[in-house]
């Protein structure tokens, strides 16, 4: 398959980003984390979501005790996470997550934004939180998420 061909390779450069990036910054560093980060998201295309999720949660945790809980980086993190979730079938913990984004993102209306385009953006008035991950789009009205396609 072409594709996987592409995968493969993506996933290695990944890797060899991880590993310079580790070796030269450190394990703690923003650019290390985006390199881990990077590399949890080739995994789900290659099917290795059990990998992908231990490397979410992995970044998620040194995002939050580097950087804090509603650091964008940290996020954008979660919203990773809620990518892999939702595939791996557990809807309630990605609920649980898109909650925690939710009331991260402050009480005015904020535009959350990473380096690749919009994530989500969240209206005090009409108390929703409207996102995007991989699966499809989100939105979660006063805490109930609806996972829309």
């Amino acid at each position: 398959m072409r594709l996987g061909g592409r995968l493969d390779s993506a996933a290695r450069a990944s890797a060899a980003a991880l590993d310079l990036h580790t070796e030269v910054l450190g394990p703690h560093e923003v650019e290390t984390m985006r390199s881990l980060d990077a590399l949890g998201l080739v995994y789900p295309f290659q099917g290795r979501l059990p990998a992908a999720e231990t490397i979410s949660r992995d970044v998620l945790e040194r995002r939050i005790r580097e950087l804090g809980e509603e650091h964008l980086d940290t996020l954008v993190a979660r919203m990773h996470l809620v990518g892999v979730l939702m595939p791996r079938g557990l809807p309630s913990a990605a609920a649980h997550q898109l909650a925690l984004v939710r009331d991260g993102c402050g009480g005015s209306t904020r535009h959350t934004r990473s380096s690749r385009g919009g994530v989500g953006r969240k209206c005090p008035r009409t108390r929703t939180w409207t996102g995007s991950t991989r699966s499809g789009s989100i939105t979660i009205r006063r805490g109930a998420p609806d996972f829309g396609r």
